[in-house]
């Protein structure tokens, strides 16, 4: 255990090895990513003293030496995944493992062509305009220093976009597989999700956490909805991550007129 200043000094080392590696220096995302984090400097984790969060101590997670999750989980056990897939392997999904996609675990080709169901990466690569114009627009992280945290580190999660008129009629399932090792370091990562429904548009978004292993790591997850006109979406969060894992997820909608969204 460490303390909690300590504790925010490896975000900033990890979030400073990010931007250089991962995201790159010159990412049209690295002036929100950077408020983001200077957010979260300034509000520090949030304690008990805080409305929202008067029923939960977040000490353990502030107290413990998270790492940004690397790629080395990707070879997960193909049965871990069969349990996690609810016996429906033809739905079309997205799969991710410690915060990384799984292109080899996933069937995006199962929706229809006119959806785009594909990893935040790639949306942001393929169609950055359109991933812009929503990102980060409606989770605001003033005032939550997890969904800053998370704006901050965010590079890959799940991007749906289900244009107007289009009803789908299986839902779209989003997996997301951490693989904690009892003899490994703590590992945090950061799954940001944007889920576009267009004007008169129909979906099911089924968004799933699963654990694997007996090692402590932490899921700091956001996800951004948005529908458009007459849209109907029905949205599941299912949360199954192991007994020593910690997950904080903040879900933010934005509605227009006669949407319906349970």
């Amino acid at each position: 255990m460490i303390d909690v200043r300590k504790g925010k000094d490896i975000y900033l080392a990890d979030f400073a090895r990010f931007t250089k590696a991962a995201a790159g220096s010159r990412s049209p995302l690295l002036p929100v990513r950077e408020s983001a984090l200077d957010r979260f400097q300034a509000l520090g984790f949030p304690t008990p003293r805080h409305e929202e969060w008067r029923f939960t101590n977040t000490a353990p997670i502030a107290g413990t030496p998270f790492r940004l999750a690397g790629r080395d989980g990707a070879a997960v056990a193909a049965r871990h995944l069969e349990d996690a897939l609810f016996g429906q392997a033809d739905w079309p999904r997205l799969v991710f493992v410690n915060g990384h996609y799984a292109p080899q675990w996933s069937a995006p080709g199962g929706a229809p062509e006119a959806v785009k169901l594909v990893s935040l990466g790639q949306a942001l690569e393929e169609t950055p305009q359109a991933v812009q114009a929503h990102l980060a627009k409606y989770a605001k992280y003033d005032d939550h220093a997890f969904t800053a945290l998370n704006t901050a580190f965010m590079a890959d999660g799940a991007y749906v976009h289900v244009p107007q008129g289009v009803r789908l009629e299986t839902p779209i399932h989003l997996l997301f597989l951490s693989t904690g090792q009892a003899d490994a370091d703590p590992t945090v990562s950061y799954p940001r999700n944007l889920i576009v429904a267009d004007a008169g548009s129909e979906a099911t978004i089924i968004e799933s956490y699963v654990g694997r292993g007996d090692g402590i790591y932490f899921t700091n997850a956001v996800t951004e909805i948005v529908a458009g006109e007459n849209a109907v979406i029905d949205h599941y969060k299912l949360e199954r991550e192991t007994e020593r894992a910690y997950h904080v997820g903040a879900t933010q909608l934005h509605q227009a007129r006669h949407a319906n969204v349970t």
